[in-house]
């Protein structure tokens, strides 16, 4: 069965008590009513997983929209036509449609939202919040630390009141400046997974990115110079160097590193480079 066929069944791990019933009451984000309380009430067995999570000032909550879902037929509507491009609540007065994923709009595929909260006590099971933007009841699908190193693209210390938002352990023990981009098997087993468990490949994707043997080489990283911006990548490829530039944040996202195998595609006057998943 194609990965896009799959049917996934999500449980909640809570809900969150808020002062509103009605959706078109709803304030539409948590950044145009900040200072309004609200409450997430997790389930009880999940209350230790809330351990360290008042050392961070905001959290992402990936919450289930299920009064929207309940009035668009409980999902049963194909997702077509003009439901592909609504009408963005900021764009009322003017009429226009944009594609449902360029937009925050309630009514999606999924019905999912996320929302940016200030976290203002944990205590038990229960984590008091600042910012609402949700309906009184919405369940709760996760629970996830917002940290300005890994949330604000081309965050540098010296952003002004970013630097004073607390990002709990991250910001503890040089966690920031640790170069790991990839977590590996270990970091796997560590973060909880099975080992017997841990697949040695992803199955290939039907839809799997097809290039030109004659422009595709295979080569071996022999030289990383990171500047501020971009970065000169060195390879090796049958013995004969050949020279990529490409942005610092790219390399770091490839985790490019001397010896490590990649792929060198040529295009041009352009070179660029792939790694293996």
């Amino acid at each position: 069965m194609p990965p896009a066929a799959q049917r996934i069944e999500l449980e909640p791990i809570g809900h969150v008590r808020t002062a509103y019933q009605k959706m078109e009451d709803t304030p539409i984000q948590t950044r145009r009513n900040p200072a309004e309380p609200g409450r997430l009430v997790v389930e009880e067995r999940y209350a230790d997983a809330l351990d360290g999570l008042e050392g961070f000032d905001y959290v992402h909550l990936i919450c289930f929209l299920d009064q929207a879902w309940a009035a668009d037929g409980r999902g049963t509507r194909p997702f077509t036509g003009e439901r592909l491009r609504p009408v963005p609540f900021l764009l009322q007065h003017t009429g226009q449609r944009v594609g449902v994923f360029a937009t925050r709009a309630p009514v999606r595929p999924n019905y999912l939202a996320l929302s940016l909260v200030r976290v203002v006590a944990v205590h038990g099971n229960q984590v008091d919040f600042t910012g609402v933007d949700l309906l009184d009841g919405t369940p709760v699908l996760d629970i996830k630390p917002f940290e300005p190193h890994l949330d604000v693209p081309g965050y540098t210390p010296g952003s002004g009141w970013l630097d004073q938002v607390r990002g709990g352990w991250y910001q503890r023990h040089a966690v920031a400046a640790n170069p790991l981009v990839r977590p590996g098997r270990k970091g796997l087993e560590a973060a909880g997974l099975d080992p017997a468990t841990i697949p040695a490949t992803h199955p290939a994707r039907e839809d799997s990115m097809q290039l030109s043997a004659r422009n595709q080489l295979s080569g071996t990283v022999r030289r990383v110079e990171l500047g501020a911006v971009m970065a000169e990548v060195t390879v090796d490829v049958n013995g004969q160097e050949i020279v990529s530039a490409i942005t610092r944040s790219s390399a770091e996202r490839l985790g490019l590193a001397e010896g490590q195998p990649v792929t060198v595609i040529i295009k041009a006057t352009e070179v660029l480079l792939g790694v293996e998943d």
